[in-house]
C-alpha cells in the first residue's frame, strides 16, 4: 500500500464513500479513512436501521387496522427484539455491500482516527501517515446535547441509544419535533408506547412548509400522542425508575411530566474534534466548516462536504455534495450544487416530503406566485388503500415553473421524486400537463397539485 495518493477522504459515511468512489471512477488514486464502521452514522446508527424499524412498526399498525379491510387478525402482538435483529441484519448486508464497492473501485481503506498534520498530510492512529494532492473531509456529525438534559444512555438517551436498545420503554418524552423526533414519536406510538413530543417552535417540523407540520400534528394527536408545540423544556431529573421533565407550556406556565425515558432529538453538531483543522487555519461559520461553491475550504488543498458544512443535514445531500466536489476537482464540472432542489423526507406515517421554497419563503423573496393544493381524499388510490390523509401543495411562479412542492400522505417520500425532477429541470405546469399519469396512482396527486395552481385541477 502506497502512502502517496491524489485524494485522501476522511469519513466513510454517505459523503465519504460516494466521494471516494466517484474520484476512483475519474482515475484518482484514493484512500478512505474511517474511525468506526463503513457507512457512517447513516448506515449504522441512523437512516437505515431506523427505516427498517419504522417498516416493522407500520406493519404492526396495518395489522391492527386489518378489520376495516375485511380481514380478521386476532390477538396481534409484536416481538421488538426480533424487529431489532432484523434492522441489524439489514445494516450488516448493506455494510458488506459498501465494503465490496470500495474493493471493486480499488479504494484503499484504513480504519482509525485521522488527524491532519499538514495541508497535504494525514496521520492515522497508531502510526500511519499519508500524503495527497487534496484532502476531502466528510466526518459528519455527532449527537448534540443541551443544558439540563445530560445524556446517560439509560434514562436520558440520544437517537443512537434508541436504535441500540432491544427493549421498548413503557413511556417516552421526546425533546424535539423535527424529522428525527417525529419519526421516533410515530415509531414508538405505533408499537404501543405512551408518547409525549415537545417542540419549542409553534409546530412540528419547523424547518418545512407550515401546513406540513400542522397536518402531522393532527395525525399524531389522532394516534393518541401528546403533542406540546410552542413549549420549552428546561431540565430532566432521574427519580428512580422514571424521569421528571420540567417544561414551560405555550402559555408560559411551568409544568412537569414523567416518563420512563427521555429521548433528546434536538439535532446534531459537526464532528471536527481531533482533526487538527484549527491549527491549519481552516475557517468556520456558525460552527460549521466554511466552504466555497466548489467545496474548497480556506486552505486550498482541503475540501469539505456533508453535514460538517451545514444544512441541509441529509444523507443524499451529503452524497451529492461529495460527487460535485470531486467532479469539480477533476475539471469535469463547472457549476456548483443547487441546494433548493434537494428534497427533504420524513418517514412517519403519514410520510412527509418537501422540495424547494415554501409559501413563506416565496413571500419573503418577493416572488409572484400561485398556490395549488390537492387533498389525498380526492385521490382514488388513496381512498382504495385507506390512506386518505394529507395533500400535495405546490408553489408555482408566474411563468408556471415550480418554486416548491410539499407533500404529506402515503408514499410522499416517493412522490417527491417527480416534483424534484420538475423543479430541477425547470419544467412548467403546461409541459407536465402533457404527461399521462397512470390511474389509480399516488403520482396523480403531482399532476393535480400542479394543475390546481392554475385553477385547472380535474378532481378537486
Amino acid at each position: 500500500m502506497s502512502n502517496t495518493y491524489q485524494l485522501i477522504v476522511i469519513g466513510a459515511g454517505p459523503a465519504g464513500t460516494y466521494g471516494a468512489i466517484r474520484a476512483s471512477q475519474l482515475g484518482m488514486r484514493v484512500v478512505l479513512v474511517e474511525k468506526a464502521q463503513v457507512g457512517g452514522v447513516c448506515l449504522n446508527q441512523g437512516c437505515i436501521p431506523s427505516k427498517a424499524l419504522l417498516k416493522s412498526a407500520r406493519l404492526f399498525e396495518i395489522f391492527n387496522e386489518a378489520k376495516s379491510f375485511g380481514i380478521r387478525c386476532e390477538k396481534i402482538s409484536h416481538d421488538y427484539s426480533l424487529m431489532w435483529e432484523r434492522s441489524r441484519k439489514v445494516v450488516e448486508r448493506l455494510s458488506k455491500g459498501m465494503e465490496f464497492l470500495l474493493k471493486k473501485h480499488k479504494i484503499d481503506f484504513i480504519k482509525g482516527p485521522a488527524r491532519l498534520t499538514g495541508p497535504h498530510q494525514v496521520s492515522v492512529e497508531p502510526s500511519i501517515s499519508f500524503k495527497a494532492d487534496r484532502i476531502l473531509i466528510a466526518t459528519g456529525t455527532a449527537v448534540k446535547e443541551i443544558p439540563g438534559f445530560k445524556i446517560d444512555g439509560r434514562k436520558i438517551i440520544s437517537s443512537d441509544h434508541a436504535l441500540a436498545q432491544t427493549v421498548l420503554p413503557k413511556s417516552i418524552f421526546i425533546l424535539g419535533g423535527g424529522a428525527v423526533g417525529a419519526e421516533f414519536a410515530y415509531f414508538y406510538r405505533a408499537l404501543g408506547v405512551d408518547v409525549t413530543i415537545l417542540e419549542a417552535q409553534g409546530r412540528l417540523l419547523p424547518g418545512l412548509e407550515v401546513e406540513l407540520g400542522q397536518e402531522l400534528e393532527r395525525s399524531f394527536r389522532k394516534k393518541g400522542m401528546r403533542v406540546l408545540c410552542g413549549s420549552r423544556a428546561s431540565r430532566a431529573q432521574v427519580e428512580g425508575d422514571v424521569v421528571k421533565v420540567s417544561y414551560e407550556d405555550k402559555d408560559r406556565v411551568e409544568k412537569e411530566l414523567y416518563a420512563a425515558q427521555v429521548l433528546v432529538a434536538v439535532g446534531r453538531q459537526p464532528f471536527i474534534e481531533g482533526l487538527g483543522l484549527e491549527a491549519l487555519g481552516v475557517h468556520f461559520e456558525n460552527g460549521y466548516i466554511k466552504v466555497a461553491e466548489n467545496f474548497q475550504t480556506s486552505v486550498p488543498s482541503l475540501f469539505a462536504v456533508g453535514d460538517i458544512i451545514g444544512p441541509p443535514l441529509l444523507a443524499h445531500a451529503a452524497s451529492e455534495e461529495a460527487k460535485v466536489a470531486v467532479e469539480m476537482m477533476a475539471g469535469k464540472r463547472s457549476e456548483g450544487l443547487d441546494r433548493t432542489s434537494i428534497p427533504s423526507c420524513v418517514y412517519t406515517h403519514p410520510e412527509v416530503a418537501s422540495v424547494g421554497l415554501s409559501e413563506e419563503d416565496a413571500k419573503g423573496q418577493n416572488f409572484s406566485f400561485k398556490i395549488g393544493k390537492f387533498p389525498f381524499r380526492a385521490l382514488g388510490r388513496a381512498l382504495a388503500e385507506g390512506s386518505d390523509e394529507g395533500f400535495v401543495k405546490t408553489v408555482v411562479d408566474e411563468n408556471g415553473r415550480l418554486l416548491g412542492a410539499h407533500v404529506i400522505g402515503e408514499n410522499a417520500t416517493e412522490v417527491i421524486a417527480e416534483l424534484t425532477l420538475i423543479r430541477t429541470l425547470g419544467l412548467t405546469v403546461e409541459q407536465i400537463s402533457k404527461v399521462v399519469h397512470a390511474h389509480p396512482t399516488f403520482s396523480e396527486g403531482v399532476l393535480e397539485g400542479l394543475l390546481a395552481a392554475e385553477g385547472r385541477a380535474l378532481n378537486a
